[in-house]
């Protein structure tokens, strides 16, 4: 062989190996790039979800407003709603026109639940349909309520006497 096909052989094998280092260094930093876009497609595809999720619950939250205003109306949450609450038994009692006394007022825990209730006893009387009529006007009260106990007694032919126990739920939760 002469010295210049050793010298051409020379020269290509360096081109050859200048070219596989060029090729390797290219496909190294490709794949490096490529786990560097696969995470930055998750951080996007991550927040994207997380967007979605916030406008559906702000979407959510806005069309349940007026649902959760009238569920809000129907518990208890303070010591002016309990007014109310009672405000409401005594306006129904004169409507129907009988006699009301308020017998007890507590807040009771259940002890399984921790769901905190108002008790409320009353005892009134006065004609038969009156009482009837004041007991079905309990039951249809805005509260989220139960009657808990119930006796109905004949005190003569017109008058009627009957007490009661309500339970009204208590909202508690944290704000």
């Amino acid at each position: 062989m002469s010295s210049a096909t050793i010298r051409n052989f020379i020269i290509a094998c360096l081109v050859l190996f200048i070219a596989a280092g060029a090729f390797g260094y290219i496909l190294y930093m490709s794949i490096s790039q490529q786990h560097s876009l696969n995470e930055a497609l998750t951080a996007i595809t991550k927040r994207e979800a997380q967007e979605v999720a916030y406008v559906n619950a702000k979407r959510t939250a806005q069309e349940s407003e007026e649902d959760r205003k009238l569920l809000d109306a129907m518990f208890i949450e303070e010591e002016s709603d309990s007014i109310e609450f009672l405000t409401d038994v005594e306006t129904s009692a004169k409507i129907v026109g009988i006699n009301l006394q308020t017998n007890s007022l507590e807040v009771v825990e259940d002890k399984k639940t921790k769901a905190k209730a108002l008790t409320v006893g009353f005892t009134f009387d006065g004609s038969r349909a009156a009482v009837e009529e004041f007991i079905e006007a309990l039951e249809q009260l805005g509260f989220i309520a139960e009657i808990q106990s119930f006796s109905l007694a004949a005190r003569s032919s017109t008058n009627w006497q009957a007490q009661v126990t309500v339970v009204v739920n208590l909202q508690d939760y944290a704000k």
